[in-house]
């Protein structure tokens, strides 16, 4: 097991749930109505933020007295050991946030949030309602005859993101319940959602998308809040039918949708390359480094060889790509339309970035299930024969890509106590894969 170095001996109680349930139990949850009591606790995510800190992602299983099966709750905690101060919002919003001192963390009490409009949306049903005037998009929903009634936190990244799954009661005209996905972002950020959300539209990737491949449908916006709506998708993500007997013919859809994608320039859209993508990697495989230095070297080896092989990915024909393309982020199903997920991130680059970092989670599935291996390669078969590939020398540079991946998740996954153990692997994979020979336009790449 690979070791944090002391001075972060705070930030690993932190992260360990054994230690940290009975600390939420006492500092948060036993001044509750009925002091639920935590069944499970689990650290998903820990993300590196600009500021120096990070936050902490804890999933919560609380087993409430009137219920018999445990309320799935998150709550994300910002460790700032390592930051320049405390977080302001201690000071300004005491009785919302749970200040455990001795580790150099705060937990703001969800739905509060420093930078994220949460609390009014659920606090406050008249949100919801409004949004038939605030939208400026083309929707089938009468908002004004409904009222939220329950939600549920699909995912939440403190200060940056929160999706929601929110769900009314029938309206006061007797119409059936509605369901809604609310995705909220810091309202300052929101302009470029909306920038690429009318890129999508524009090129039919919207409310009719006549060859079944779609992104997730927008019903409505509130720029002044931060609030995107989105039509519920149908399907499972090809990540979820490992094992199912959908997974193979799962990650071939998932070729039909990215080949759709890079059948567009993207002329227009925020350019990627290289150079981003190693500036982007460098300060989170640092930041791994220095929690964990025995794997310093190893990071910084596999580092120096991307920067040394980037001729390989230096010239290639720029294309729309979605830029966090893998197996999570594509819902797929017997009579449903494939449909992709999380367009916060489309750039124009090379097309072999959004390949490469699929076959590199798929490599990172194989770790995480190994009695899968066989299906989990069978699914990579599958991507590359479907994926409608018209570029001679793609094959090196996803190579490049996909080493990069790799790179980017062990240092990741490094920071997730569940999978850890999996971050020296994959940052080795990436050293080796980067490493092989290369032949690109007749010329031999060392």
């Amino acid at each position: 097991m690979i070791r944090m170095d002391r001075k972060f001996a705070l930030l690993e109680i932190a992260t360990d749930p054994v230690q940290m349930a009975p600390r939420l139990q006492a500092r948060l949850f036993n001044s509750w109505n009925g002091r639920p009591q935590i069944q499970h606790l689990h650290v998903s995510r820990v993300f590196p933020s600009g500021d120096g800190s990070l936050s902490i992602q804890y999933v919560v299983y609380l087993q409430e007295p009137a219920t018999s099966t445990p309320r799935r709750m998150i709550f994300c905690g910002q460790w700032f050991g390592m930051a320049d101060g405390r977080p302001t919002y201690l000071a300004e919003e005491p009785n919302r946030v749970v200040s455990i001192d001795d580790l150099d963390l705060a937990v703001p009490i969800f739905p509060f949030d420093p930078d994220l409009r949460i609390a009014p949306l659920l606090d406050d049903g008249r949100v919801l309602r409004s949004q038939a005037s605030l939208s400026n998009i083309e929707t089938d929903y009468r908002w004004s005859e409904f009222d939220l009634e329950t939600y549920e936190v699909l995912s939440y990244r403190l200060r940056r993101r929160c999706v929601l799954r929110l769900k009314t009661g029938p309206s006061r005209s007797g119409l059936d319940m509605l369901e809604v996905i609310a995705k909220i972002y810091r309202p300052t950020k929101f302009h470029r959602v909306l920038t690429t959300l009318n890129w999508l539209e524009t090129r039919g990737y919207g409310r009719v998308a006549e060859d079944s491949l779609a992104f997730a449908t927008a019903v409505a916006v509130d720029r002044e809040r931060g609030y995107l709506f989105l039509k519920p998708s149908v399907g499972k993500s090809v990540h979820d039918s490992i094992g199912n007997g959908s997974f193979v013919p799962g990650c071939a859809a998932a070729a039909g949708i990215l080949s759709k994608l890079h059948s567009e320039s993207g002329s227009d859209l925020p350019r990627h390359d290289w150079k981003s993508e190693t500036k982007n990697l460098s300060p989170t495989m640092e930041l791994a480094g220095s929690i964990y230095p025995e794997m310093s070297e190893l990071f910084r080896s596999a580092f120096d060889a991307l920067q040394s092989r980037a001729v390989l990915v230096e010239a290639s024909r720029p294309t729309a790509i979605h830029r966090d393309f893998y197996d999570k982020q594509v819902l797929f199903g017997k009579g449903a339309p494939t449909t992709l997920l999380d367009f916060d991130s489309l750039a124009s680059g090379d097309r072999a970035c959004d390949v490469g970092n699929f076959l590199a989670h798929l490599d990172l599935r194989e770790l995480q299930h190994p009695e899968a291996a066989a299906e989990i390669r069978a699914g990579e078969s599958a991507f590359l024969g479907a994926y409608d590939n018209t570029d001679d020398d793609i094959a090196p540079r996803v190579r490049w890509w996909r080493a990069a991946s790799l790179l980017r998740l062990g240092a990741i996954y490094a920071l997730r106590p569940r999978w850890r153990h999996l971050a020296a692997t994959l940052a080795e994979k990436s050293r080796q894969l980067i490493s092989i020979r290369e032949r690109m336009k007749g010329k031999v790449v060392q």
